[in-house]
Parts: C-alpha cells; sequence; structure tokens
C-alpha cells in the first residue's frame, strides 16, 4: 500500500492475541488492513476499505455513486425480497457466490466471490440517503 499510496497518516500494530497482530494503515481517503503472525513476519491483506472519492473499487464504482447506478453496474434480479428490507440479488451469503442488498434510509449491498482456494472476496458498498459513502472489499 506504501508503494501506492506513500507514506500513510497512521500505521498502528494491534495485538490480536494468539492470532498475532493486525496492522491498520490509514492513507487519506482510504485505509489497508492486513493480518500478521506473532513474529509480525508474514502478513496477507485482509480488508481494503475506500473513503474518498478519488479511488475506483470494483466496476468502477467511486465514493459518492448513487445507489441505482452502482446496483446496475452488478448481477441483480435474479432472487426476491425477504422482510421487505432485504434483497437477495442471487445465491445466498452462507454459501459461495451471492449479491444481497439492505435496505432502508442507509442502504447496503454485499457480494461475495469464491476464489479457486477456497476463500472469498466480499465487496460491501455502503450508503447514506443513497450515494455511496465507503466502499470495502474483505478477504475471508
Amino acid at each position: 500500500a506504501i508503494a501506492l499510496f506513500g507514506e500513510p497518516m497512521s500505521d498502528e500494530w494491534v495485538d490480536n492475541g494468539d492470532e498475532g497482530y493486525i496492522r491498520v494503515q490509514i492513507f487519506d481517503g482510504c485505509e489497508a488492513i492486513y493480518l500478521y503472525n506473532e513474529a509480525r513476519t508474514e502478513g496477507r491483506g485482509y480488508m481494503f476499505v475506500i473513503t474518498g472519492d478519488e479511488l475506483e473499487g470494483p466496476r468502477a464504482v467511486r465514493v459518492g455513486d448513487s445507489f441505482a447506478s452502482v446496483y446496475n453496474r452488478f448481477r441483480n434480479g435474479e432472487g426476491e425480497y425477504q422482510d421487505n428490507d432485504v434483497e437477495i440479488l442471487y445465491g445466498a451469503e452462507a454459501e459461495g457466490e451471492f449479491g444481497t442488498a439492505y435496505y432502508g434510509y442507509d442502504a447496503t449491498i454485499r457480494y461475495g466471490v469464491q476464489l479457486e482456494d477456497g476463500r472469498r472476496i466480499i465487496l460491501q458498498m455502503e450508503f447514506n440517503v443513497m450515494d455511496c459513502t465507503e466502499i470495502t472489499l474483505t478477504m475471508e
């Protein structure tokens, strides 16, 4: 992340007990979060959060984009509504690949993709008054 964004505004290590350490780097408009072993020698990317409009997420989504424009850039419309506030776009979150939209004053769209090695990448986009306010990529 430093090679891409320069020196972080904040670079913190948090003890994660027996799991090792969590490293959080905060840059202007984004955060990178890594999981490390106890020796801090082996790490992997865990989460990347975009909070500024300078960076694009998947399918060119940017903070500030409207819910409707983001919704139509991804697979949708194959599922059904649950409890009037949740739309299953396709698949199921408990399984491999999925798409789910949560509605309300604040809305959330979540997509999951299964990798060949069994891990999943989750894309979550948060909306406030139907404008995107945050884009999060998480590797499970």
